[in-house]
């Protein structure tokens, strides 16, 4: 048996510990959404073993702030993380600029190359992504971002966050 074993092992190549050969559907970031995307959306790190769910505390010092991990956490930070959005996923941000996506009249192959999808139909294999579908995407982006920073400086011409006010700044002056 063992031998049988060791034999497959060898025809397959297998390798304990060693990645997959089959890429996932989604391309998959560590801890990307545990000590990231998730503190940033809630304003709290999820519960893990012992630890229950609590606020991120964070350096102010560059922004947005740099979490701070480890013993005696909340007495070295100078801040916390308020959310962006309550219920925010990255599943759920996915589907937001797809969304965005689908306003801007971007082109299916583009869209599934910018989720990170794989369309294994016969028909995928007839077109491609091309320079000027990424220049119009990018474009259409660029519009909606200055048009959402526009609104920002509607509300208020200036930013206690430093970068936002630089922005806000660089593109509107001082003008009220």
């Amino acid at each position: 048996m063992r031998e049988l074993i060791e034999s497959a092992i060898e025809t397959l190549g297998y390798v304990q510990g060693g990645p997959s050969r089959v890429l996932a559907p989604h391309w998959r970031r560590g801890g990307f959404g545990t000590w990231i995307f998730h503190p940033a959306a809630t304003g709290r790190f999820q519960k893990k073993g012992r630890l229950q769910n609590r606020q991120v505390p964070v350096y102010i010092g560059p922004w947005p702030g740099v979490p701070v991990r480890g013993r005696c956490a909340v007495e070295r930070s100078n801040a916390c993380w308020v959310p962006i959005s309550e219920g925010m996923t990255p599943h759920g941000s996915r589907h937001s600029y797809k969304t965005m996506m689908d306003e801007l009249g971007t082109p299916k192959k583009l869209q599934d190359h910018q989720l990170g999808h794989v369309d294994g139909s016969v028909q995928a294999g007839y077109s491609h992504v091309t320079a000027t579908m990424v220049q119009r995407l990018m474009d259409g982006l660029t519009e909606m971002w200055e048009a959402a920073l526009e609104s920002r400086w509607r509300m208020a011409p200036g930013s206690p966050v430093a970068v936002l006010d630089g922005l806000l700044k660089e593109r509107f002056g001082n003008a009220v």
